[in-house]
């Protein structure tokens, strides 16, 4: 059976979902979120589902006591908005959220010695991640140095066999800039040496 209602935290609030698990909470002041932040988690208030998530899982249970009856005791599926629902003898034991992965992860840093910005992303996606880049703060000049660590499949490495299968290329950028658009590549690590002025 699927549970209709969820723990009501900060990271899964929603107002009118809260309201239909909480009706004596309408017309709490200054909000719902904020009953949520002073009583609701200490009280143990839930939030209903989306119905999105409920229909999913639904659909999930049903291939599933298909699957664990064929195969094995015990299943875990990992649902692409954010769920792992695990499964032991045709019974749902966990069903556990967690936050989507974003795509890309930068940081930038000055190298004062060598006058130059270093921005290094990280595109984690298996898709090359066209991005637009502003940098505030000083004047890069149009030339640049791209270092690029990427592989086609992200479990990718080196071996004794394959000493070079996953290595750095070294390229020249011809449009840096306080502004430019820049093309990271799939399952990549990116370094990119901006020039000031």
């Amino acid at each position: 059976m699927i549970k209709l209602d969820e723990p009501a935290t900060l990271e899964n609030f929603d107002e009118d979902r809260y309201l239909s698990s909480n009706p004596d909470v309408r017309g709490y002041l200054p909000s719902p979120y904020q009953h949520l932040i002073n009583h609701g988690i200490a009280e143990g208030r839930t939030i209903r589902r989306s119905k999105a998530i409920v229909g999913l899982k639904a659909k999930k249970i049903d291939k599933i006591k298909q699957i664990t009856k064929r195969r094995m005791p015990y299943t875990m599926v990992d649902n692409p908005g954010g769920q792992a629902l695990c499964f032991l003898d045709d019974k749902l034991i966990h069903d556990v959220s967690y936050a989507a992965t974003k795509p890309l992860y930068a940081t930038a840093s000055l190298a004062k010695r060598a006058n130059e910005v270093v921005l290094k992303v990280v595109n984690v996606s298996t898709t090359d991640l066209e991005t637009d880049l502003q940098l505030e703060g000083g004047k890069i000049l149009p030339t640049a140095t791209a270092i690029v660590l990427a592989s086609d499949k992200p479990e990718d490495e080196n071996t004794l066999e394959q000493p070079t299968k996953v290595k750095p290329m070294t390229s020249k950028l011809n449009n840096a800039g306080a502004t430019f658009r820049h093309t990271f590549p799939a399952n990549s690590v990116t370094v990119l040496r901006l020039k000031l002025k």
